[in-house]
């Protein structure tokens, strides 16, 4: 587990992030490309820096061709990645299971 707290304390709030209009607008013109290469994390730097795990993590879900975007989720210690369809979350997920038997790997989808 990842404290809340720890994180938001060492977080800098004047640190710039990437410009949120650019994701809004690929948003409303409903361009999942777009929306999945500006989806972003401004809290990730910094739990990558107190936890470094997270980047094996990460690094070892980018080997999955499948798996799009892999990004913690708030400032929680769940890493996510986006497929295009079930079936590609689902080899992604045996791969990485299998790999990593220790991890909690899981498929979800939303609506």
């Amino acid at each position: 587990a990842i404290p809340t707290r720890e994180i938001y304390q060492a977080f800098s709030l004047t640190a710039p992030g990437p410009d949120v209009r650019l994701l809004l607008c690929a948003l409303g013109e409903k361009e999942a490309a777009q929306v999945r290469d500006l989806l972003f994390n401004a809290l990730e730097p910094t739990e990558e820096e107190l936890y470094p795990a997270i980047r094996h993590v990460k690094a070892a879900m980018k080997t999955q061709s499948e798996l799009k975007c892999p990004l913690v989720s708030g400032s929680g210690s769940t890493v996510m990645a986006l497929c295009s369809d079930r079936a590609q979350a689902e080899a992604a997920y045996a791969r990485l299971a299998s790999e990593f038997p220790a991890w909690r790997v899981f498929v979800s989808q939303t609506h």
